[in-house]
């Protein structure tokens, strides 16, 4: 892989991790709305491992939101070592000080 792909992939990246955090934040804004009220019917069938209405869409939006979660941290691994190696290029490709060539 040559350094303009991998400049690529790394601005390609960041067009990716705004649309994971912005999805993260529209779901953190969103759990509290179907979360269970705590004496309510459905939190109870929740505590009792069945879920149905608004707290089986609060668990899979959980879910969803912990897979987004995953997903930002190893694409921000990713892009470290992206940065890492794009950033290895540029120092090998700067001449060295004058008179240290062999």
């Amino acid at each position: 892989m040559n350094i303009t792909e991998m400049e690529k992939i790394y601005i390609a990246s960041e067009k990716q991790l705004s649309a994971l955090n912005e999805a993260i934040a529209f779901l953190h804004q969103d759990l509290p709305r179907l979360a269970p009220a705590g004496n309510s019917p459905a939190a109870k069938q929740a505590s009792a491992g069945r879920t149905s209405g608004l707290a089986s869409q609060h668990l899979q939006a959980t879910q969803s939101l912990q897979r987004l979660q995953q997903d930002r941290a190893d694409l921000i691994a990713r892009r470290k070592t992206v940065e890492e190696l794009i950033s290895q290029h540029h120092a090998a490709a700067r001449p060295g000080p004058a008179g240290t060539r062999p």
